[in-house]
C-alpha cells in the first residue's frame, strides 16, 4: 500500500486531532445520556461501581441503548481516523505500528456499537480485540512521544498514556482472575462495589482522556505554527 501523497496527509494531520477529541466527547456524552435514563432488571440505577459499560448498550433493558451504542460507534470510527493521523504524524516505524493497531482498535470499539451485549458471542470478540489493541496503541504512541520529542505531543502526554496502560491492565487482570459474572436474576441484588466494572469504566475514562487531551494539544500547537507562519 502507497503512502497518502503530502496533500492528503495535511488534510488528515488537520481532520486527527479534531476527531480525537469528537470521539472522547460523543462517547462521554451518550454514556452520560444512558446512564441517567438506565433501569436494570432489579429497577435499579446504573452505577460503574457496579455495572459493566456494555450494559448501556443492552437492547431491551436500557432505555437508551441505542443512544450509546451509536456513540461507541461514532467514538471507534473517530478514535481510527485520529489514531491513523497520529502515526502519520509521527511517521517511521513507530508511526506505521501506531497507524495499523490504533486503527484496528478503533474499528473494534466501533464493532462494541454495532454488536451490543445481546449478540454476545461478536460483542466478547470486539470488546476484547479492543481492549487489547487499546492499551498497546496508547503504549507505543507514549514510547514514541517520549523518546522522539515533537512540540506538537508535549510530553507529558506521555506520562498521560502511561497512566492510561497501566489502568487499562490492572483491569484485564482483575477481570480475567475475579471472572465476576454478575447475572442480576440468579445471584439477586448487585453487590454495590465491583473492582472490575469500576477498573473497567476507570480504563474508558483513561482513554477518552488520553485522546482528547492529545488531540486538544496537537490541534493547539498546529494554530499556534499557523499563526506565526500567518505574522511572518
Amino acid at each position: 500500500m502507497s503512502a497518502p501523497g503530502p496533500g492528503r496527509v495535511a488534510i488528515l494531520e488537520r481532520l486527527a486531532p479534531l476527531a480525537g477529541m469528537a470521539g472522547a466527547l460523543s462517547i462521554g456524552a451518550c454514556s452520560l445520556l444512558a446512564d441517567v435514563a438506565y433501569r436494570g432488571p432489579a429497577g435499579e440505577a446504573y452505577s460503574p461501581l457496579n455495572h459493566y459499560v456494555s450494559d448501556l448498550g443492552e437492547v431491551g433493558v436500557s432505555r437508551l441503548a441505542p443512544i450509546f451504542n451509536i456513540g461507541l460507534i461514532a467514538g471507534g470510527l473517530c478514535f481510527a481516523v485520529f489514531i491513523v493521523g497520529f502515526g502519520v504524524s509521527r511517521g517511521g516505524m513507530a508511526g506505521l505500528a501506531i497507524s495499523a493497531i490504533g486503527a484496528i482498535a478503533g474499528l473494534a470499539g466501533a464493532l462494541v456499537g454495532v454488536f451490543p451485549v445481546n449478540d454476545i458471542d461478536r460483542h466478547t470478540l470486539a470488546t476484547y480485540t479492543f481492549f487489547n489493541l487499546g492499551w498497546l496503541t496508547i503504549l507505543v504512541a507514549s514510547i514514541d512521544v517520549a523518546r522522539r520529542p515533537d512540540s506538537r505531543f508535549p510530553e507529558w502526554l506521555a506520562v498521560l498514556g502511561g497512566v492510561a496502560v497501566a489502568t487499562f491492565l490492572i483491569f484485564i487482570v482483575i477481570y480475567v482472575v475475579s471472572a465476576t459474572g454478575l447475572d442480576d436474576t440468579v445471584n439477586g441484588p448487585r453487590p454495590s462495589f465491583v473492582l472490575a466494572t469500576t477498573l473497567e469504566w476507570a480504563s474508558i475514562a483513561a482513554i477518552l482522556v488520553w485522546s482528547f487531551a492529545t488531540g486538544w494539544a496537537w490541534r493547539a500547537a498546529s494554530g499556534r505554527v499557523a499563526g506565526a507562519g500567518a505574522s511572518a
